[in-house]
């Protein structure tokens, strides 16, 4: 499924809006005071990119609260790719290529900004949550350095082409089952539309 969604209807794959992500925060810090890489390591954004913190690591999520059973990173009742912290190797691994990855991100943000229609490259890959009232939110998977960016710019209007797989109620309990109370699956769908309508 192909959908065009509001960027104000994402939500990064922490369940953090666009503007709390921390590629938005960092790419705000780019737009005004760029740093050389090697003072990133105490960042957020850092962080989350070399696997030493998760959604549950403060600031960098946003969990639903009174579940019967705690989430594991990363998994929920649409799509699950369960990641424990990475172990020393892979920790490495992504700290060499860090620099790389930032100096990607860095290029983002300047083909964003010089951008007129604000999005670039292919959809992103989300999932798509519809209520019966026809709200939609976004989970988003893969385009957070883009969808970061536009925030950073303040591009709130901006419609972000979506690619993914799309669920209303009854397939998120369908999808849930045997993972998922019925009851965490219900506290799951109503965070993502209070996150986003409530805000």
């Amino acid at each position: 499924m192909l959908a065009n969604i509001p960027l104000t209807h994402i939500l990064s794959k922490t369940f953090l809006r666009p503007e709390e992500m921390p590629e938005c925060l960092l790419a705000r810090e780019e737009l005004t005071e760029p740093r050389p890489w090697v003072f990133l390591d105490g960042t957020m954004y850092f962080g989350m990119r070399v696997g030493w913190t998760n959604w549950n690591s403060p600031g960098c999520g946003s969990v639903p609260r009174g579940l019967d059973k705690p989430l594991q990173y990363w998994v929920t009742p649409w799509a699950d790719k369960p990641r424990e912290r990475p172990q020393l190797p892979e920790r490495a691994w992504r700290i060499l290529r860090f620099p790389f990855l930032y100096v990607r991100f860095r290029r983002i943000i300047r083909a964003i900004s010089a951008s007129p229609s604000g999005w670039i490259g292919p959809p992103a890959y989300g999932i798509l949550l519809i209520d019966v009232a026809g709200n939609e939110v976004c989970i988003l998977l893969d385009g957070h350095h883009r969808v970061g960016a536009l925030a950073a710019l303040g591009r709130m209007d901006t419609k972000v082409p979506v690619e993914g797989r799309f669920f209303d109620l009854k397939g998120t309990l369908r999808a849930g089952e045997g993972k998922f109370s019925e009851g965490d699956c219900l506290r799951i769908w109503r965070h993502c539309f209070s996150r986003v309508y409530d805000a």
